[in-house]
């Protein structure tokens, strides 16, 4: 996978249908909301109806205007598509150190998704001038209740995580979309098609 962003082959409907790579079938929200930024990030389980989450799962997630999810690794031989709803970016590297920088927005709700697998780092920022918290959906084969699904979390500034670099220019792409900038090399939808 040399680029992560395509046209999303991910069909969600909420309480009808979550089509992924290997599993479809109706789409259940079973629980509450849960924090995982208080105030600013919440999710709620997704799960297709009569497949063990162990197999596939996935998470209806929303963040407030101007929050960024944590900073993360694939740790494992798992593959997760992220499929946005709304205003967001998402800066990401591969595992061979290629940074790539992509926007979505509101317009182009469910027709774009990240496709990534072991070794790659991720954030998300949720932009700040909109009415509403974003949506996306984020879908994981094996599901998060495998035990051997696992993404960590990091802290800015790390150079190393999981045995992977954290190249540079992943750094400086935070910082150009906390000053509202885009990078010169910035990707958009209709470059991946």
């Amino acid at each position: 996978m040399s680029e992560a962003k395509t046209r999303s082959i991910i069909e969600y409907k909420p309480g009808k249908l979550l089509r992924g790579l290997n599993y479809s079938g109706r789409a259940e929200t079973p629980g509450d909301w849960i924090d995982v930024v208080p105030g600013k990030i919440r999710y709620k389980q997704v799960k297709i109806g009569g497949v063990d989450q162990e197999l596939v799962d996935a998470a209806d997630i929303e963040m407030k205007p101007d929050s960024w999810s944590p900073f993360q690794c694939i740790a494992s031989e798992s593959t997760f598509i992220e499929v946005p709803h709304g205003n967001i970016t998402f800066i990401t590297a591969d595992p061979a150190g290629n940074v790539y920088w992509d926007e979505f927005d509101a317009g182009e709700a469910g027709m774009y998704s990240l496709e990534l697998g072991q070794g790659w780092i991720m954030v998300m920022h949720a932009h700040k001038n909109q009415p509403k918290p974003v949506k996306h959906l984020e879908y994981c084969e094996p599901g998060f209740f495998n035990p051997r699904t696992r993404l960590v979390d990091f802290q800015r500034g790390t150079s190393e995580i999981e045995g992977h670099n954290i190249p540079e220019k992943f750094w400086q792409y935070v910082e150009l979309e906390e000053k509202g900038l885009k990078p010169e090399d910035a990707t958009t939808p209709n470059d991946r098609q």
